[in-house]
């Protein structure tokens, strides 16, 4: 699990309309709505 790994959650950033991105979810077909990020 990544939280046990890196001992900390990760950021998510919603996504604005002008943001949306193209691909979708391989998984649910889904457009994201979130950006998973980092803390750095």
């Amino acid at each position: 699990m990544f939280v046990a790994e890196q001992k900390t959650f990760p950021m998510l950033e919603k996504l604005n309309e002008e943001e949306k991105l193209s691909t979708k979810c391989t998984y649910c077909d889904v457009a994201p709505v979130y950006v998973v990020e980092n803390e750095e």
